[in-house]
């Protein structure tokens, strides 16, 4: 996303390792963010590859191609404001 310091936005950013296919996402939800639920798409992934994708608090892990994370987004959920949720990816 693009950076912002307005408290009622969304931050997130994804720090990818292509050759290893694998990566991280860090997403920020500020203290006058609306709504609990939002889309980000990710960047140079495989679009034929399949990718687990790991909450790492929670542990819940999915399964999303390349083509679904780059096009669709990857859906988040943080009900709590200021709040931060980081997911892992690893290409099968």
């Amino acid at each position: 996303l693009p950076y912002t310091l307005s408290e009622n936005a969304w931050m997130a950013w994804q720090y990818n390792r292509p050759e290893a296919g694998t990566g991280i996402v860090q997403i920020f939800r500020r203290e006058n963010c609306p709504g609990d639920t939002n889309r980000f798409r990710l960047r140079g992934l495989q679009p034929d590859a399949s990718y687990d994708l790991t909450d790492i608090d929670t542990n819940k892990t999915q399964t999303l191609t390349g083509q679904q994370l780059m096009d669709e987004g990857l859906s988040v959920t943080v009900p709590t404001q200021r709040t931060a949720v980081i997911i892992k990816y690893q290409r099968k």
